[in-house]
């Protein structure tokens, strides 16, 4: 049976993001990421309602950008359409993206999560704690 992480995250990226910053500092950056996500979601939504372009623009820029360094693949192809659908003025295109950002976010968060507590548990056999 495929872990919905599996299908939400890039294991690749997201090994070599931990090996880049090593199990210490990761579990920070997952919750950086975490909270960070779900203040731009915040903003995404505030700029669909009030028609801000530019805003949504740079918000879905952004979070297609955070999302590819963190292995977030499904949650990065759907800021990229977003981006795309607010360049061009597509009012029924930012609604979807949007709206499918406000399902697959909070749940590639929690996968997020639970793929750094696994990956940052302390070992059997490491006794140094």
């Amino acid at each position: 049976m495929t872990k919905p992480q599996e299908k939400l995250l890039c294991l690749a990226t997201l090994a070599q993001l931990r090996h880049d910053v090593g199990d210490a500092l990761l579990p920070e950056l997952v919750a950086l990421f975490n909270s960070d996500s779900q203040q731009n979601l915040t903003r995404l939504q505030q700029a669909m309602v009030a028609s801000d372009l530019p805003l949504l623009t740079l918000q879905a820029h952004t979070l297609k950008s955070v999302c590819a360094t963190y292995g977030a693949q499904v949650c990065r192809d759907q800021a990229k359409a977003l981006e795309a659908a607010a360049r061009s003025g597509d009012s029924e295109k930012i609604a979807i993206w949007v709206g499918a950002l406000s399902q697959t976010l909070p749940s590639t968060m929690r996968a997020l999560s639970g793929w750094c507590d696994e990956q940052c548990a302390p070992s059997d056999q490491d006794t140094s704690r």
